[in-house]
């Protein structure tokens, strides 16, 4: 470059520099910004996959080295269990992350029942770790638990679980699961069992962990830890009509957690409210099947006179035989049936020897001022009455019931208050004769009328009944009895007296008998009912002289009667004197009758 000026050499190397510097930039490595998080989110879901969605949670992110916090978010997830964390304004997050050396922890809590409850946790993670498994992650509760109870019981008391479910023919007896705050005993719900089966219907979602939660300042929480513990109590609901309940609690126990280990212990709580012994400990799983066992016995009773012999019952359903119990105040019957053959129920739960009612162990769960009554009623008169403690195994109340246990069946043998009696009927003739074909009604000032009729010697047929049949007319005394009882072709049978009037001698029943009566071949009833009709049963005197037969003898307003047929001339009418009075067409007007006598 001959000729040119030195300052424009000075330029031109300048610019020679530069090109030169750039040159060389070009080939050095690039190093790029960290990005900077400007959303911060995240998904809950529990140990199943289900999405934690509308709840009401709180997350907080700590920086443990630097103690303050960096982000956090409380309030409701929306319907994915989706949140946006609030990131603490002049937080210097970028994802390299400006933190080494530095340790953070998170905790996930949830706002459940009136508590807050721990859903997770972490602590000590370095920056890295935070970012990788918390930056817009999908969280899972590892402290949230499903439970699912099922309502057993060892009724038959041969050592295995038996499901806690009977149908009674009409309904079903379902569990129902009720769970409270073991510390305050506040509920928190009640779970009904699916209609057939002793499960709960809807799992129990709950945390192993409770927190004390404060905050600070924006962003700033503390946590304070404690092991959850419940409360829970079986309900038996006794089915008593569509959408009617008898609610009988059966077993109660608390249900302590381990978050440590991922376990929880069962511990006995009954007598209700009254901690015993730990039953069990189960592992926790993401969906943990509870057994929650309840209290429950067999009772099977045998009808029996004041003597100790078994009764024949007889078919008609006249015998009503019930448990009622006091439970929270309120009366309730929480099993009733008839008997067959003497023995109670005719139909119920099976067991061994045969059908037995299946009752909640009120003694063993609500405490030992708690019995059940077993009440025995005959024609709406009651008969026996006794009360029980469930949880006993044997018993005996004097000359009235003994009990015993067979096979895990309570066995009652109830001394009932009847009487062995036998009604005649018979007419008013001076020798009288048994008044067969009467229809008779029996009523007493307790207890419902019975209906009856006599037979061959005048012998009323009496309860109990064997079998019955519909007349020709309608109505009760166009029912036909037969007795189950007879001794020498003679019909007999049981009437009741009122059960407390065993402990008066001076107490007895009276009764009242009314008596109709037809003419052979004729339709029409007449009351025949003599004024002497009413006769009493002592049950003390019955007992006293073994339980024989009382026979009353009622004497009804039919008499023998001679009738002599005049003619209009006042002459005998005869077959021999007038034989066509045997025949159709008979002249009836008086002229014409005394025309044929002057011929």
């Amino acid at each position: 470059m001959k000729g040119a000026s030195y300052k424009g050499r000075k330029v031109l190397a300048l610019a020679l520099g530069a090109a030169l510097v750039v040159a060389l930039l070009a080939t050095l490595p690039t190093v790029s910004a960290a990005p900077i998080i400007k959303r911060w989110t995240m998904r809950l879901v529990d140990q199943t996959g289900r999405r934690l969605a509308n709840e009401e949670v709180l997350v907080a992110v700590w920086n443990e080295t630097g103690k303050c916090a960096i982000a956090y978010f409380k309030g409701t997830t929306d319907k994915d269990g989706n949140l946006t964390l609030s990131i603490i304004a002049g937080t210097p997050l970028d994802f390299a992350g400006p933190y080494a050396g530095q340790t953070f922890n998170v905790t996930v809590a949830i706002n459940k029942y009136g508590r807050w409850m721990l859903l997770n946790q972490s602590i000590g993670l370095t920056w890295s770790a935070l970012m990788t498994r918390y930056l817009n992650k999908t969280i899972v509760a590892g402290h949230w638990w499903s439970l699912n109870f099922n309502a057993v019981t060892d009724v038959d008391g041969d050592g295995f679980d038996d499901p806690l479910y009977f149908s009674t023919g009409l309904g079903e007896d379902l569990a129902s699961f009720v769970v409270f705050w073991n510390d305050t005993r506040v509920l928190i719900t009640e779970i009904f069992a699916k209609t057939g089966t002793n499960t709960a219907k809807d799992l129990l979602n709950i945390s192993d962990t409770l927190l004390d939660v404060s905050e600070v300042g924006t962003g700033c929480f503390l946590f304070r830890r404690r092991p959850l513990a419940l409360y829970k109590e079986v309900v038996w609901n006794l089915f008593e009509n569509v959408g009617e309940f008898k609610r009988v609690k059966v077993g109660a126990e608390i249900l302590r957690f381990h978050p440590a280990n991922k376990t929880v212990d069962i511990i006995n709580a009954t007598p209700l409210g009254r901690v015993g012994p730990k039953i069990r400990n189960v592992p926790l799983t993401p969906v943990t099947t509870i057994d929650d066992f309840a209290y429950t016995t067999l009772f099977r009773v045998n009808i029996r006179d004041p003597c100790g012999t078994l009764i024949d019952t007889g078919a008609l359903e006249t015998w009503k035989v019930f448990f009622q119990a006091e439970v929270e105040g309120r009366n309730m019957i929480l099993r009733s049936g008839t008997p067959a053959a003497g023995v109670a129920p005719a139909f119920g739960a099976e067991a061994p020897g045969g059908f037995a009612f299946w009752l909640p162990d009120i003694t063993k769960v609500y405490g030992k001022r708690f019995n059940i009554t077993l009440n025995v009623n005959y024609y709406n008169v009651q008969v026996f009455t006794a009360s029980i403690p469930t949880n006993r195994t044997s018993l005996s109340l004097g000359t009235y019931m003994t009990m015993v246990t067979t096979n895990n069946v309570r066995i009652v043998d109830a001394y009932t208050s009847v009487v062995k009696t036998r009604i005649i009927v018979k007419d008013s003739q001076p020798t009288p004769q048994p008044l067969t074909g009467a229809r008779l009604l029996i009523a007493a000032q307790v207890g419902d009328p019975i209906y009856s009729a006599t037979t061959t010697g005048g012998a009323a047929f009496l309860p109990p009944f064997t079998t019955t049949a519909v007349a020709e007319t309608s109505g009760d005394f166009g029912r036909v009895y037969s007795s189950v009882y007879s001794d020498g072709g003679m019909p007999y049978g049981y009437l009741p007296v009122p059960f407390t009037y065993r402990a008066r001698k001076d107490l007895v029943a009276t009764y009242t008998v009314r008596i109709f009566w037809a003419i052979p071949g004729g339709e029409r009833w007449i009351d025949v009912t003599p004024e002497r009709n009413t006769f009493s049963l002592n049950i003390t005197d019955s007992i006293t002289k073994g339980c024989p037969i009382t026979t009353f003898t009622f004497f009804a307003k039919v008499f023998e009667v001679k009738v002599r047929v005049l003619d209009l001339c006042n002459r005998p009418i005869t077959p021999a004197a007038f034989p066509w009075s045997l025949l159709s067409g008979i002249p009836r007007r008086y002229e014409d009758w005394c025309s044929r006598l002057r011929r």
